[in-house]
């Protein structure tokens, strides 16, 4: 499973662009995708901005490139992240 959340997180990243304000979900998932995150932003030298309620994914966001901002102050994402707890692979819905 842990091959998916990898690969999945890995593709999620290349998504995300300078300047881009950035929510994320909580869980194990999200963390596979915060340390891809981290890693994008390294790579590519751009500048983000991070919002998560998980204050563990807060303090692992705080590197150079990533500003993390206190949900309560953000009106607005550009993109937000977070895990599936199930998908039907007849229909193709997703389930938080």
């Amino acid at each position: 499973m842990t091959v998916y959340k990898e690969f999945l997180a890995a593709e999620a990243v290349k998504l995300v662009q300078d300047g881009m304000i950035i929510g994320v979900g909580a869980g194990s998932t999200m963390n596979i995708f915060v340390e891809k995150l981290i890693e994008h932003v390294s790579v590519n030298q751009i500048h983000i901005k991070f919002v998560s309620a998980d204050s563990n994914l807060n303090t692992m966001a705080s590197v150079d490139g990533i500003t993390v901002l206190d949900m309560l102050n953000v009106a607005e994402l550009d993109l937000l992240f977070d895990g599936a707890d199930f998908v039907d692979l007849e229909t193709g819905l997703v389930s938080k």
